[in-house]
């Protein structure tokens, strides 16, 4: 029961941050800053893959409600629920460490940890740009919105992921 009130705050305070904080913030028409993987990123490693894909899924529809885009949170969520199923064996590996706890830059090597959250927020702003452009047409300027908001959402997941989670001994 500790766990499910744990993880539901965790879920709220990454809807209203992004919801009241970041959704606010306009950097012209560059860059948006998406903190929504967040939740996904640190649920325990033993969570089913149904379940991720579920709660990222829901997820999506929470921050559709409140940010007037129809299901492209939804879409892009729901892939990264998916995606992280996939790329915690591949990024991660199978050790000890992943077997049991949770995904943070304090149980794993800040390399191993970056290079997971980079691609699913990567995954994640692509998806969200390119259904939101629905075109190729200025490749050049979708590009650079990918990866302006990639790198300050990465920057923002970080940051945020630090004090959730004390260092193991």
């Amino acid at each position: 029961m500790i766990k499910f009130v744990e993880y539901l705050s965790i879920f709220v305070a990454v809807v209203l941050f992004q919801v009241l904080l970041f959704n606010n913030i306009y950097i012209g028409n560059i860059m948006i800053i998406n903190i929504s993987a967040l939740f996904i990123i640190m649920l325990p490693f033993k969570t089913p893959g149904w379940f991720v894909i579920i709660l990222s899924a829901l997820l999506g529809v929470v921050m559709d409600m409140f940010s007037g885009l129809p299901a492209i949170n939804t879409i892009a969520n729901t892939a990264v629920g998916f995606m992280r199923c996939t790329l915690i064996p591949l990024t991660l590996g199978r050790g000890e460490e992943t077997l049991r706890g949770v995904i943070s830059s304090n149980r794993l090597s800040v390399i191993r940890y970056l290079t997971f959250i980079v691609i699913l927020i990567f995954t994640q702003n692509s998806i969200i740009f390119l259904l939101e452009a629905l075109s190729l047409d200025n490749i050049t300027h979708l590009l650079m919105r990918i990866t302006a908001s990639s790198i300050v959402s990465i920057f923002f997941v970080y940051l945020l992921q630090l004090p959730l989670y004390k260092k193991e001994r």
